[in-house]
């Protein structure tokens, strides 16, 4: 059976009340962004906004009293990237963290409880399953219409389209690869314009040969 401390995250289209389950075995910022990633793939596009919860690996500070937010750095680049803006959930705020527990409550009890995963990928393969099958196509208690039904009649045509973007972290490592390249060359650069003797130039014709 699998057992570790792990992230489930239930993003959803409001209105519709369509969801998307994503599970990770921690609950570090990337599990945060991928998980989110992954919600604008399911849905097949972004919203202007997207409200999260106060996590550390998201929000820095969050006044009661003034309500101003202050984000994590890198969740506002991933938010730059991806052209939404972030929103975050008032502190203490029942309404909004009981609708947030009721949905993954409801996914703790219908599609894990009494259910044994041999692995993260089975895990992920079922509640795959069990978004299609069985939550998409119910009957919704407050809606009184399935979710998917909802979805693709009401809200499919607001959303802002993929465009094939690349993973935020899958660009971002890549820029900072570049960058530090980019520094290393300056570095030698630099160097050689200090000491031209220790660094003699090189006639690519000769090295050509030298290697044949």
């Amino acid at each position: 059976m699998l057992a570790m401390r792990s992230l489930l995250q239930s993003p959803r289209r409001i209105y519709s009340r369509r969801t998307f389950i994503a599970m990770f075995p921690h609950e570090r910022q990337s599990a945060w962004l991928q998980g989110l990633e992954g919600a604008f793939r399911h849905f097949g596009g972004t919203t202007q906004e997207v409200l999260v919860d106060n996590a550390r690996a998201l929000v820095n500070e969050h006044d009661v009293q003034t309500r101003e937010v202050r984000f994590n750095d890198r969740f506002h680049a991933f938010c730059r990237y991806w052209k939404v803006t972030p929103r975050a959930c008032a502190p203490y705020r029942a309404q909004t963290k009981g609708k947030d527990e009721r949905g993954v409550g409801y996914v703790k009890c219908n599609a894990i409880a009494g259910h044994r995963f041999a692995s993260m990928e089975h895990l992920q393969a079922h509640l795959a399953r069990w978004m299609r099958e069985v939550a998409d196509v119910r009957v919704h208690g407050t809606t009184a219409e399935p979710p998917a039904q909802r979805f693709e009649r009401d809200e499919r045509q607001a959303l802002a389209p993929l465009a094939a973007r690349a993973p935020f972290l899958q660009v971002r490592e890549l820029t900072r690869l570049l960058a530090g390249q980019q520094q290393l060359e300056r570095s030698l650069s630099a160097t050689r314009q200090k000491n031209p003797a220790r660094w003699p130039a090189i006639n690519a014709n000769q090295g050509a040969r030298g290697a044949s």
